[in-house]
């Protein structure tokens, strides 16, 4: 997301400034997996800024502590604003929807709210313009040489992490990424991916209620569907099958309990 709406070089001194004001969270682990590669076709979009219209098309994997889940679609919606002297502007945003959760986008990050305890989230962005960026590595050094460490474009990034005036969340926290990107013709570096997974579970009450906002940054696609098309990770299939069997353990205790 490059800190939304701002260059590259701005986003580095506003991150710098805005993790002051960061949640503390307790831990956070951040898990990268590389065992499945997307293609990337057209690079990163010069313009560094990310808007909500860009994540269009992303689907949301919303798993709860009650062993229930649900799917929803990101999708652009236009805002207009009226300015006092009647004067009218307009942006477009984007979010997601569902039973028991609303995704939406600031210009710092994400903000969800569930209505349930919400255990895990998936945010899948292989059918979307934009690929998260993991690392706070730099395209190149000081001698303008390239670091091998960040795919050439997207140059400062930052994996999962909470933020605004959110309550401190007690207990641990794992983003993990999946579905790791390549540029056509190129290995991947290892800080690009289509698709986070966060687990709350190891916060109190297995997972998080009411509102709480975090942010990983996002690149936009020079290309809006320059992703190849692959089937989704094996590694996530099996977590997200997992997370299943999870839920329906969980609903044979609590039955097991109400009949005790």
């Amino acid at each position: 997301m490059k800190r939304f709406y701002l260059s590259s070089g701005a986003a580095v001194a506003a991150l710098v400034l805005s993790s002051l004001g960061t949640a503390n969270a307790s831990t956070i682990s951040i898990v990268r997996h590389n065992d499945a590669e997307v293609e990337m076709v057209g690079g990163i979009r010069d313009d560094t800024s990310t808007y909500g219209s860009d994540l269009a098309g992303a689907r949301i994997y919303a798993h709860y502590a009650d062993g229930t889940n649900e799917e929803i679609i990101w999708e652009s919606h236009a805002r207009t604003f009226v300015e006092p002297n009647g004067e009218t502007w307009s942006t477009t945003e984007g979010g997601a929807s569902g039973t028991d959760i609303d995704l939406s986008m600031t210009w710092d990050g994400f903000v969800v709210t569930t209505r349930n305890v919400l255990s895990y989230i998936t945010i899948d962005l292989l059918n979307a313009g934009v690929v998260f960026d993991t690392t706070t590595t730099f395209d190149y050094d000081w001698m303008g040489n390239p670091t091998n460490g960040s795919t050439l474009g997207s140059s400062f990034g930052y994996g999962f992490e909470y933020y605004d005036e959110y309550e401190p969340l007690p207990g641990h926290t794992t983003a993990s990424y999946y579905g790791v990107v390549n540029e056509v013709g190129e290995e991947a570096v290892g800080d690009l991916y289509t698709t986070m997974t966060v687990d709350f579970s190891g916060m109190e009450n297995n997972g998080i209620f009411g509102d709480v906002a975090f942010r990983s940054d996002l690149d936009a696609l020079s290309i809006a569907d320059g992703l190849s098309q692959v089937p989704l990770p094996s590694s996530l299939s099996l977590l997200l099958l997992g997370l299943g069997g999870l839920g329906l353990r969980q609903r044979h205790l609590n039955r097991a309990k109400a009949r005790a």
